[in-house]
């Protein structure tokens, strides 16, 4: 019984929200450290981030993909993927419109070391993005809301299903920040709305990858769609690849496999393999 009240008091300390201290599902809890390895150092988290936050495995993978000077994350919440994009990128500008989100994303990322290299910014993205005059923008990452657990209710996600959000205004501010823009999605999102996006920004091709994961037992569990010119030339042949990383943090035994995919919006479409 000890260790029972020890646990439920280490959840409640791990959250911070507006209304207090909150309980965390035991399916996210069990997950803690795949969301962040060093998890038992001080991580915070409010109640939201525990379905939001990209797993760090995940985040490190797209952060080795982006290695660049200057990396925008649109949809900071409390760091997961700014202080990834911090190790293997110059300057990372870490965006949110919840200020709470942002001392806890720095607060995270001071555990990790990489506080220094990213600049919070409290502001709404597009806004942001609108005004922004400095140094220019190599990449843009955004993992906008999806709604909640409640999502996978329907069949597809459509873009236009978030009303929290802008999604097609976002994607939009992005690429007139940025050359390069990548997309933290759903892993039923309508990919004819992805093709139809890129094709109204001038993009020839997109790269989908799809993340899934095999446990308990080998499922789907999003994507990451990679906006680039790159993606036109670079996926101009149906190739496959296997890359293995890591495990990350105490207790992650599974690591995610991902397929890539590109789609031209044209409608042909290539596919090609990458196993984490």
């Amino acid at each position: 019984q000890g260790g029972s009240e020890a646990a439920d008091e280490a959840k409640s300390s791990a959250v911070a929200t507006k209304g207090g201290p909150g309980h965390v599902d035991d399916k996210y809890w069990k997950r803690r450290y795949n969301y962040f390895a060093r998890f038992d150092e001080g991580v915070r988290m409010d109640i939201g981030a525990w379905f939001e936050v990209t797993p760090e495995s995940i985040a490190r993978h797209i952060a080795d993909r982006m290695p660049f000077d200057v990396v925008v994350d649109g949809t900071c919440g409390v760091g997961g993927n700014a202080i990834q994009f911090a190790m293997t990128s110059r300057h990372v500008i870490a965006v949110d419109l919840d200020a709470s989100r942002l001392r806890d994303a720095a607060h995270n990322a001071s555990i990790y070391g990489v506080d220094g290299r990213i600049e919070f910014v409290c502001d709404n993205f597009i806004t942001f993005a609108n005004k922004y005059s400095g140094r220019p923008v190599d990449a843009v990452f955004l993992s906008p809301p999806w709604g909640g657990p409640g999502h996978l209710d329907t069949e597809h996600f459509s873009l236009m299903d978030v009303e929290c959000c802008d999604i097609v205004g976002l994607f939009a501010a992005a690429v007139a920040l940025s050359p390069r823009v990548v997309l933290y999605l759903p892993r039923h999102t309508d990919l004819h709305e992805v093709v139809v996006l890129a094709s109204q920004h001038g993009f020839a091709a997109v790269e989908v990858e799809k993340v899934l994961f095999e446990y308990p037992t080998p499922h789907l569990k999003l994507c990451v769609i990679y906006f680039t010119l790159e993606v036109a030339t670079s996926l101009a042949a149906p190739k496959s690849a296997k890359k293995a990383i890591a495990a990350t943090g105490v207790g992650v035994t599974k690591m995610p496999h991902r397929t890539g995919t590109s789609l031209r919006a044209g409608g042909s479409c290539s596919a090609r393999g990458v196993l984490l």
